[in-house]
């Protein structure tokens, strides 16, 4: 799955989670979480690349500058009483102004980002962007069932013992921006910007995403 049906299969998820968190509070909790690990993963795995081409640039930072907005929503709906009879126009606020953030991706950035990066350059982010996104959710993945895990071919000894298809930064392709480092746990494109690399961490530590 390259970057683009990544993030467009996510923001399905999103949208789905905002029209169930209308009536519950709880799930509201859990639109708040994905939103941060969104927003946070999508910056370093898509828009810090798409800032570099010319004729993108305007729109991505544009796009980045609606992530702190929906932040700083999340942060007053954060703090709000769920029994308040005006949260639930805290959660339609948050749910509207995303919901139109992620059509104006789909619409207009995401097909610009078709024409600028290469195949390989869509397919490596999206697998870097879903593999640090499941990380930070704590997405775990059933096993196979013992009938069909027999079929698996066996692995040869001293074979890679990392994540299944992925080999270091011989998976990475061509993609060398500034900064590039060795992945280790969860594959991290350092932040050109200390400043937005300060504001990622205090929000993620605000969420217990650290």
């Amino acid at each position: 799955m390259d970057v683009v049906d990544a993030l467009v299969s996510h923001h399905g998820v999103l949208r789905q989670l905002y029209l169930q968190s209308e009536t519950n509070p709880e799930i509201f909790e859990e639109l708040m979480r994905q939103l941060v690990v969104h927003h946070t993963m999508e910056e370093r795995y898509f828009y810090e690349l798409l800032e570099g081409f010319p004729q993108a640039r305007r729109d991505a930072l544009e796009a980045v500058n609606e992530h702190h907005i929906i932040e700083l929503i999340i942060k007053d709906a954060e703090r709000f009483p769920r029994d308040h009879e005006r949260f639930s126009v805290k959660v339609e606020s948050l749910g509207e102004y995303t919901t139109h953030h992620l059509d104006e991706e789909e619409a207009q950035i995401f097909p610009l980002a078709r024409q600028l990066f290469t195949l390989e350059d869509l397919n490596t982010l999206g697998r870097l962007f879903t593999e640090a996104k499941d990380k930070l959710l704590g997405v775990v993945l059933p096993d196979l069932p013992a009938s069909l895990s027999a079929k698996r071919p066996k692995k040869a000894k001293g074979g890679n013992k990392g994540s299944p298809g992925f080999r270091g930064c011989s998976g990475c392709g061509p993609l060398s921006w500034p900064g590039h480092r060795k992945p280790e746990t969860v594959n991290v494109i350092p932040t050109p910007s200390q400043e937005r690399d300060d504001r990622e961490l205090s929000e993620r530590s605000f969420y217990g995403l650290s």
